[in-house]
């Protein structure tokens, strides 16, 4: 029923979609060190204007037996985005708030804390295109992410 209503061209103008791999890098001094995998889905309101609300839900996989999963909600700012179609490229500031659940080492453990970042939505298509974004993350540990991703509205 979800997959209908999104699809249908009404619907589908008031959303948008992101897929994005990523790299997430322990900062120094952290007890998780090194780098993990990142996966993430992502779902932003209404395309067109300049403020959105976004969330999200992002697995992450690393050494030391690492794994979680992250769920995500918070404003997303899109400058230009009263241009429109004008511009090929729409950057953006984030900033959102994170709760995470997981385990490390073989011991269950919860995190919450929050990101902030900028990036970048480059129009190829009609409604889609690549994105890419920088973050800084701050919870348990600070870590930087890195995302690649792509979009549709």
């Amino acid at each position: 029923m979800t997959f209908i209503l999104l699809s249908t061209p009404t619907m589908a103008n008031k959303f948008q979609f992101n897929f994005n791999i990523g790299q997430d890098t322990a900062d120094d001094g952290e007890e998780r060190s090194g780098t993990a995998t990142l996966v993430r889905f992502g779902l932003s309101t209404t395309p067109k204007t300049m403020f959105r609300l976004n969330t999200a839900f992002t697995y992450q996989s690393g050494s030391n037996s690492f794994s979680q999963g992250d769920f995500t909600l918070g404003p997303y700012i899109y400058p230009l985005a009263y241009m429109g179609r004008k511009t090929p490229g729409q950057p953006f500031l984030f900033a959102e708030g994170k709760i995470g659940f997981g385990s490390m080492a073989k011991k269950s453990r919860t995190d919450s804390g929050f990101g902030m970042g900028a990036g970048i939505d480059l129009q190829m298509f009609k409604n889609s295109g690549f994105t890419f974004s920088v973050e800084q993350h701050s919870a348990s540990e600070s870590s930087t992410r890195l995302w690649f991703g792509f979009y549709w509205r």
